[in-house]
């Protein structure tokens, strides 16, 4: 069943700086655990870190199709990721966001973004939206190129400049040294296997082809995938 959420807008709030903290009011129905979240936020603000393979680390609005980000494999293993796409690329633009913090890090992401959760031994992994992440929930994080275990401890609503969502060849991202899938709203592994034939068109493709393929609409999507994605969230509904 899809709930529907109230609508938040967050120019209701005037800033003058990059992120904002926000005193904002939880609230689903009877529950005062659930989150109430706005419709529009996705993805990555402009201000977040990725390690980049030739280049270091540097801010996601700097970061370029085709560059290598450090990511963290399905099997564990710590490495670098060809980023083949931007999902989404606005760089004006102020949205809502949730400031995940663990004992040394702090992710900022879209509330409907997946990050996967683990034990405390990172042997078993489940993926949950960031609206649904809580207190004491387990986060694989990336310390001197060593995979840790993080236990969140502070959730917050920010407002932040930017919204950007790079697409990996491998599917995940390290943002600020934490471990993120790079899709949101549609369920990891399906929106991984359907994305599939595009990953596969950008190795044999021109980049000049590829980049009038993947052309974005007004709103900094490439057409393409605002379509796909949402015929996709209506076969597979994922909140």
């Amino acid at each position: 069943m899809r709930i529907a959420f109230r609508k938040f807008s967050c120019s209701e709030f005037n800033t003058t700086t990059t992120t904002r903290y926000i005193n904002y009011t939880y609230n689903m129905g009877n529950d005062p655990h659930k989150k109430d979240v706005p419709e529009e936020s996705e993805c990555f603000p402009g201000n977040v870190l990725v390690e980049t393979k030739l280049n270091g680390k540097k801010c996601m609005h700097n970061l370029e199709v085709g560059e290598e980000v450090k990511v963290i494999f399905e099997d564990g293993n710590i490495g670098f990721s060809e980023v083949w796409t931007m999902a989404h690329k606005d760089t004006e633009s102020k949205a809502c966001y949730l400031q995940i913090e663990t004992e040394t890090k702090r992710l900022t992401i879209s509330h409907f973004h997946f990050i996967p959760v683990t034990d405390q031994n990172n042997s078993m992994v489940v993926y949950k939206m960031a609206k649904d992440i809580d207190i004491g929930d387990h986060l694989s994080t990336v310390e001197s190129n060593q995979r840790k275990t993080e236990t969140v401890i502070k959730i917050e609503e920010v407002e932040a400049t930017g919204i950007f969502a790079p697409f990996t060849i491998s599917g995940s991202i390290l943002v600020n040294d934490v471990h993120a899938s790079v899709y949101a709203e549609v369920e990891p592994d399906f929106a991984h296997s359907a994305l599939a034939p595009f990953r596969e068109k950008y190795y044999i493709t021109p980049k000049d082809e590829m980049e009038a393929f993947l052309r974005p609409n007004e709103n900094g999507v490439p057409t393409i995938f605002a379509e796909a994605f949402k015929m996709l969230k209506q076969l597979v509904p994922s909140y």
